[in-house]
């Protein structure tokens, strides 16, 4: 399972809390990962950065939905390098310990996946939902975020079935 996102997508701030309750829940031999797109936008380039580093220093669980917020609630800049150090500091970073993150050749490599993944799923728009590498959750009838869910499991359960 992939899920493609950005902190700069409103619709993907409103997916967020209902795809991580749903990731938490789903069977051991399923693996859920996130990916942060940037479509080539520097602005965007940075939240992955920023995701990445979150990962890196392991603040990200604590302050995943917190840099959401900050975002489109309380509307921090968090596009540039000095608006994120600043803001993270804020949040009880190490300083330090996420500078070194931010300028890693790691999170950069991991920036050059994610970007290789957004262009080999052909990814226009986010939230996406992946499964297996084959299926796009597009939910064409669904009437909200909550209702890809739904058709992610079926889907989970169409390449579980295929893969044995």
């Amino acid at each position: 399972m992939l899920e493609f996102f950005s902190y700069g997508c409103p619709h993907c701030k409103d997916f967020h809390p209902l795809v991580m309750a749903w990731a938490a829940k789903l069977p051991r031999d399923v693996s859920f990962r996130r990916v942060p797109v940037t479509f080539g936008r520097a602005a965007w380039a940075n939240l992955a950065k920023l995701y990445h580093s979150l990962q890196a220093t392991g603040d990200l669980a604590r302050l995943d939905m917190a840099v959401f917020r900050a975002i489109h609630e309380q509307r921090v800049n968090l596009y540039t390098d000095a608006g994120i150090s600043a803001w993270v500091q804020g949040q009880g970073v190490d300083a330090k310990s996420f500078t070194d993150a931010f300028n890693s050749f790691g999170v950069a490599t991991q920036l050059a996946r994610d970007k290789q993944l957004v262009k080999n799923y052909k990814v226009h728009g986010v939230p996406l939902l992946t499964v297996a590498g084959r299926y796009a959750v597009i939910g064409q009838a669904a009437k909200g975020l909550a209702d890809l869910l739904p058709i992610a499991d079926e889907l989970i359960g169409v390449a579980l079935k295929n893969r044995h």
